[in-house]
């Protein structure tokens, strides 16, 4: 059981620095979590100890990834209303929750980050629009964000591959998360598709975005599930290129965290 896999473990190693040391069970849990679809280019695993601690963790790796590739200024976060990343600084900038964010809103001045329109039909649907020109308008309205802060100043694009807490269990129009990446590609900007809520099995696959058609995304962060409850744990996985990059220019310091 759960239970007696937790009591052995401790009797063997409770914790062990990931700088200074490797123990077995988060490098079997990094194998599953890459290997088990190796078509989505998965290629490292970062592990924390919650969804915000690596929410964090995925905007640090975007803009290094951007540093890596010589362009510094691409610094700023395009993320969606409506949304929820999580309760720290940098996760709640990307949020849009008034009730938790508005305390906080002056400690937000030096991270860049704006909104667009959540993929929310039974919202924001038009009585004469059809499903696909639903998408298409939403998918245009990234992009014309993106025109509107410049390709040359954006880190990444952030949203919940499934709506969570701040909107509900909500799930986007066909075709939105193949736009939204064609759109990424086009603009040299990274995709981020935060699954804490919604990842782990929790919608028939794996990971939610394998049911949106040819997405694999740049970054993508699990929680919740990933653990069922059992002890607090987040991670935040990263593709080829992205981890290629960063590694070439001298690796990722986030050990701390």
């Amino acid at each position: 059981t759960v239970k007696f896999a937790i009591q052995e473990q401790l009797d063997k190693a409770a914790y062990a620095h990931p700088i200074m040391h490797t123990t077995s069970p988060p490098k079997d849990l990094a194998e599953f979590l890459l290997l088990g679809a190796p078509s989505l280019g998965l290629s490292k695993a970062y592990f924390a100890s919650s969804g915000s601690d690596a929410v964090e963790a995925a905007m640090k790796l975007a803009v290094a990834f951007h540093r890596a590739n010589r362009r510094p200024h691409r610094t700023h976060f395009v993320s969606r209303e409506r949304s929820y990343h999580g309760n720290t600084i940098g996760a709640m900038c990307l949020s849009d929750n008034p009730g938790r964010t508005g305390p906080y809103e002056k400690a937000f001045d030096r991270l860049d980050v704006s909104f667009v329109k959540p993929a929310y039909a039974y919202r924001h649907q038009r009585s004469n629009e059809t499903e696909a020109q639903y998408t298409a308008r939403l998918v245009n309205e990234v992009e014309a964000e993106f025109r509107r802060i410049g390709r040359q100043n954006i880190a990444a694009f952030v949203a919940e591959t499934v709506g969570g807490s701040t909107a509900g269990c909500i799930t986007a129009p066909k075709g939105y998360f193949e736009g939204v990446r064609r759109v990424c590609d086009e603009y040299g900007v990274l995709l981020i598709l935060d699954e804490i809520m919604c990842g782990s099995g929790r919608t028939g696959t794996y990971f939610a975005f394998e049911s949106e058609g040819a997405v694999c995304p740049d970054i993508v962060v699990l929680g919740k599930g990933l653990s069922g409850g059992y002890l607090p744990l987040a991670a935040t996985l990263i593709n080829h290129t992205v981890d290629e990059t960063i590694e070439k220019a001298g690796g990722f310091i986030h050990g701390h965290a």
